[in-house]
């Protein structure tokens, strides 16, 4: 079975956008899973007092159910180059 991945921005301990990554989460389990009930994320994930203070990533890996809940520090890449790629057929559902 496939997993999914939604990365959450942490800042100083909170959640950012969390209603919008909720709102995908339960769309996405509902498209690929079928389950018959929805998980409420914002009382899955606890922030661990190391993480209250900074920018991280809060990375949740799930099918049906929630897997994984990780915190990763948010690194900044270096952009090297861009490439503009036009496609009138993508589907980003």
């Amino acid at each position: 079975m496939s997993q999914l991945v939604e990365t959450i921005k942490c800042y100083n301990g909170e959640l950012v956008n969390l209603r919008y990554h909720q709102s995908r989460f339960n769309l996405a389990r509902k498209a690929h899973f079928r389950p018959c009930n929805e998980i409420d994320i914002s009382g899955s994930i606890n922030v661990p007092e190391k993480f209250s203070k900074g920018l991280y990533r809060c990375r949740l890996v799930y099918t049906q159910n929630i897997e994984k809940i990780e915190f990763l520090p948010h690194l900044f890449r270096t952009v090297e180059s861009l490439k503009l790629v036009e496609n009138n057929r993508i589907d980003y559902r």
